[in-house]
């Protein structure tokens, strides 16, 4: 694994990240782990081969991320991101009450909301197909998700059975109310392969 973000670099990434989203981390605790996506590396490696899957993991898809935490003890509300070998956000969760206000936008506004942050980020979406998009009603708000999986990356996981699934590159944009609360790029690996 080729290292070009540090542990101390993947926290002031991911500060820089939360406050340009308006988190006020004050009071709150941290930690840092390092991950490795077991699933998704052994997947790419019997599917690929080891060459392929070593560019794959370096270039497409996040096997190893610095996966941040900011949370209080005995308190819902938490942040996380997930910060990639070169420094690259490439996953997001602000945690949040169930019962939290927030706006009640449909699913067109919040789509939009969604593409922005998406853009912002230096993903263009025409090169990915809509996969799918969920609402849920809250107390006092509602939620929105969206997910994209980018066109020509898909792997089969048995060529000869269509019916054992396909793994791909996804993304998934979360809208609490007004705000993006959830973002993730990742492999997606068939259920029967995990």
């Amino acid at each position: 694994v080729r290292l070009e973000v540090t542990r101390p670099e993947a926290v002031v990434v991911a500060n820089d990240f939360l406050t340009e989203h308006g988190a006020d981390l004050e009071g709150f605790k941290d930690s840092v782990v390092f991950f490795g996506d077991d699933i998704a590396l052994t997947f790419l490696q019997r599917h690929l081969g080891l060459e392929e899957a070593s560019r794959m993991a370096s270039e497409d898809v996040p096997v190893w991320t610095w996966r941040l935490r900011w949370f209080r003890p005995q308190e819902r509300e938490e942040w996380n991101v997930w910060v990639d070998i070169d420094g690259e956000i490439v996953g997001y969760n602000h945690i949040i009450e169930e019962a939290a206000a927030g706006a009640d936008l449909s699913e067109e506004e919040a789509r939009t909301l969604a593409q922005d942050f998406l853009a912002t980020r230096g993903y263009d979406l025409g090169g990915w197909d809509s996969v799918g998009e969920s609402s849920q009603q809250r107390d006092n708000r509602t939620d929105h998700f969206f997910t994209w999986d980018r066109r020509g990356s898909e792997i089969d996981w048995r060529p000869d059975d269509p019916e054992a699934g396909v793994g791909s590159v996804r993304l998934i944009v979360g809208v609490q109310g007004r705000d993006v609360g959830r973002f993730n790029r990742f492999l997606r690996v068939p259920e029967e392969f995990e």
